[in-house]
């Protein structure tokens, strides 16, 4: 769970500057010191502003995948719960070793839900009832019947309350002296 708590870690911080990240997927996760870090926000929405500003405004041109959220192929409003769906995918993913459908909006078809092969799958694995809850109240194609946000997603986890999250602070980039080598590179002041 604890790359889930880091990620859910990740989504409070950008949900509380407003931010829908709308991409949420193994490609824009990279992994740091065994910890995820969110990535690419080309498709991301700022909400405070009062209009929707991205850099990809054309939906119809989405390659469909099992991560994004239904809402954001059909244009529906978005917010939290758009992301913590993508979330709830991967952590089917992480536990199944697979995806619970091929596209999301299968779910179209499926009653809204994953279907009870999908269900069967984490059971396979002895899932706790609880995990397998949570996983029904992310992955769900109604917006309005899933978990509200990052935090009550970690209360069904029983992962506890984070209280506030702040970026951590780190000193990216060290200078590197002349005659100092990084990777392939020399470097050299001219």
């Amino acid at each position: 769970l604890g790359i889930f708590q880091d990620l859910l870690n990740a989504l409070t911080i950008v949900h509380n500057a407003d931010i829908i990240h709308r991409a949420v997927k193994p490609e824009n996760i990279l992994m740091v010191n065994g910890r995820p870090k969110l990535m690419n926000f080309d498709l991301s929405y700022q909400l405070d502003i009062g209009e929707h500003v991205t850099v990809i405004p054309d939906i119809m041109k989405l390659r469909r995948d099992a991560y994004t959220a239904p809402e954001v192929y059909n244009g529906s409003d978005i917010d939290e719960r758009t992301d913590l769906f993508s979330v709830g995918v991967i952590f089917f993913e992480l536990l199944t070793h697979s995806l619970p459908f091929k596209v999301s909006t299968e779910l179209e078809i499926t009653s809204g839900r994953m279907t009870e092969a999908a269900l069967q799958k984490l059971k396979e694995r002895n899932i706790s009832t609880y995990i397998i809850e949570t996983l029904e109240n992310l992955v769900v194609l109604d917006r309005n019947h899933r978990i509200q946000n990052a935090e009550r997603t970690r209360e069904a986890l029983g992962l506890g309350p984070k209280g506030q999250v702040e970026p951590e602070e780190r000193d990216l980039n060290r200078r590197l002296d002349p005659g100092e080598e990084y990777d392939v590179f020399t470097i050299e002041y001219l």
